[in-house]
C-alpha cells in the first residue's frame, strides 16, 4: 500500500483523527484524503481476500492443552472463514 494511503488510514482508523483534522495537519484537501483512504480500504479488502483464500487451502493444526493433556485437531478453514 502506498505510504500516503497508509498514513491517512492509520491516522483516521487507529489514531482517531477526523479527516478534517488530518486535512488541517497535512494541509491537503479533505476530498484528496478521503480518496486515499478509499484506495487503502480497497487494497486491504483485496489483500484480505487473498490471504483468506490461501488459508482455506491449508489444513490447520490446533493444539489444545488442558491439565497436561494435548489434543491435536486438524480441520479445514472453509466453515471458519466465511
Amino acid at each position: 500500500m502506498p505510504g500516503e494511503q497508509k498514513e491517512i488510514f492509520i491516522l483516521n482508523e487507529f489514531e482517531g483523527f477526523s479527516v478534517k483534522k488530518i486535512s488541517e495537519m497535512k494541509n491537503e484537501p479533505v476530498n484528496t484524503l478521503i480518496s486515499r483512504k478509499q484506495y487503502a480500504v480497497l487494497y486491504l479488502r483485496k489483500r484480505s481476500k487473498y490471504l483468506i483464500e490461501e488459508l482455506k487451502k491449508q489444513c490447520v493444526e490446533v493444539i489444545i492443552t488442558n491439565s497436561g493433556f494435548s489434543l491435536e485437531l486438524c480441520f479445514e478453514l472453509d466453515f471458519v472463514l466465511q
